[in-house]
């Protein structure tokens, strides 16, 4: 009984160190496999909340792209050497300041004529409404009036802010330009000083 008491306690000595090595790799596998299962998890976790959201920007900004070129084709840019050509005429809203513009500049030089004007003023607005004011490409221009043409030469100047009318008895004028594009006109007149809107005809 002794003998075999004294193996059994040589056994568990001799084998201690390999159920201690066993334990401990055991532990270690648990902990690796815990570790992988965890990293897993947040690599899952990160490609739903990053990666496919970054995907989803990724194709907004492709289709965005798209429709930005798309629009771009179908996009005119403004010449206003090209844009300016052409007849025009005073729209409807700017007609009543024109014509009283135009009296009080008549005021200045003629009061009689300016009476005149104002005792005739649904006439006035009449014949204001009836002009037309044709820019042609060899810089001609011509404003048609109830009384005949009367012509002109101007330029564009200031880099297109500007057009410089010439009369043929040599006297100019400069008007700025707010706004041009092939509909649309809009011009301070120094010499009234208004601003009036013109529109095709």
């Amino acid at each position: 009984m002794a003998i075999i008491i004294a193996a059994l306690g040589v056994s568990f000595f001799f084998f201690l160190p390999y159920l201690i090595a066993i334990y401990f790799i055991r532990l270690a596998v648990i902990y690796l496999l815990t570790f992988v299962i965890i990293f897993i998890i947040y690599v899952l976790i990160q490609k739903t909340i990053i990666i496919k959201p970054l995907q989803k920007m990724k194709k907004t900004i492709l289709f965005s792209g798209v429709v930005i070129t798309f629009l771009s084709a179908f996009t005119i840019i403004n010449d206003p050497a090209k844009d300016i050509l052409g007849k025009w005429k005073l729209d409807d809203s700017s007609v009543p300041k024109a014509t009283k513009a135009i009296i009080e500049q008549a005021r200045k030089t003629n009061a009689e004529m300016a009476q005149q004007m104002e005792e005739n003023y649904p006439d006035m607005e009449n014949m204001v409404s009836s002009l037309r004011f044709e820019y042609k490409e060899d810089n001609s221009y011509v404003v048609e009036t109830p009384q005949g043409p009367q012509a002109s030469t101007y330029k564009l100047v200031d880099n297109n802010r500007s057009i410089q009318i010439t009369r043929s008895n040599g006297t100019t004028r400069k008007d700025s330009i707010l706004e041009l594009s092939a509909t649309r006109l809009r011009l301070i007149n120094k010499e009234r000083n208004d601003t009036s809107l013109y529109v095709r005809p």
